[in-house]
């Protein structure tokens, strides 16, 4: 209940502001804006999350928060970036912004949880980002974003039972939890990790249709296709795939089995065209 009601608020909050131009935005209306743009997932929304974070840092430097989002986003730029990509600036931004959200909001567990997922998408220090999302369920067992970032580092660490456990316990704390654009796809990963490919295709085709643009809803549903024996599905879903979010085909979040998975997919997929 505790969660649904925060929910509301932000809602209201966000609907409040929603209109207004940019310029006109407090740097705690900047954070705002950006976490509902977070939701829809996507490359063009990271653009959308950096330039929203960059104006709140800049207006109040110590904002733990935004800080915390602005490290996420370069996370996802990390993520989706190609194997040859030279990401050096990147990763040294990256830990910079890292260090000054935990300087700032060391207490919030919000600042925790996104610096968790930040570290989990760079490939950076897992131990610390368990840790960091543990302690920040721990603090506010009703953070929703919470325990689906803890669900991702345990899918990252291979254990898919214990990831799906943590994605199902947020969507029981709000079944309409508008982080369900990740969640499901997430939950359809360990399914296909699981060899349950049927029930796989169904969260991922789910997530898809309010993320369309989520490059792992559409990893794991070309996953689940290709194993299901539905190749050509597959082909078609793979050449939807956007280039510049390619990357994420590459990433170690999957996790040992998954990402084996995936490899397979991809050879399934080529031998077949």
């Amino acid at each position: 209940m505790v969660c649904r009601v925060e929910t509301a608020i932000l809602a209201h909050e966000f609907r409040r502001i929603g209109s207004r131009p940019i310029e006109g935005l407090s740097a705690h209306e900047l954070w705002l804006r950006a976490r509902e743009t977070i939701r829809r997932a996507g490359l063009e929304q990271v653009d959308e999350i950096e330039a929203l974070c960059e104006r709140a840092v800049a207006l109040d430097p110590g904002h733990g928060r935004a800080l915390a989002f602005l490290a996420t986003a370069l996370g996802f730029r990390i993520a989706y970036a190609s194997a040859d990509a030279d990401v050096t600036q990147l990763r040294a931004r990256f830990t910079d912004l890292v260090n000054r959200a935990m300087v700032a909001g060391t207490d919030d567990p919000e600042v925790l949880v996104f610096v968790a997922e930040a570290l989990l998408l760079a490939d950076a220090d897992m131990v610390v980002a368990r840790a960091l999302v543990d302690r920040a369920v721990k603090m506010n067992p009703a953070l929703e974003v919470g325990w689906d970032v803890a669900g991702n580092i345990r899918m990252q660490g291979g254990e898919y039972d214990d990831a799906l456990a943590r994605y199902e316990r947020c969507l029981h704390l709000d079944p309409q939890s508008p982080w369900r654009t990740y969640v499901w796809p997430s939950m359809a990963g360990c399914l296909v990790a699981m060899g349950r490919f049927d029930e796989a295709i169904v969260l991922a085709k789910e997530g898809l249709q309010i993320g369309p643009n989520n490059p792992w809803a559409a990893a794991y549903l070309i996953a689940a296709l290709a194993h299901s024996g539905r190749i050509a599905e597959a082909r078609a879903a793979l050449t939807q795939f956007h280039p510049r979010q390619a990357g994420v085909l590459k990433t170690s979040q999957f996790g040992p089995k998954l990402t084996s998975i995936i490899d397979e997919t991809l050879q399934l997929v080529e031998l077949n065209c």
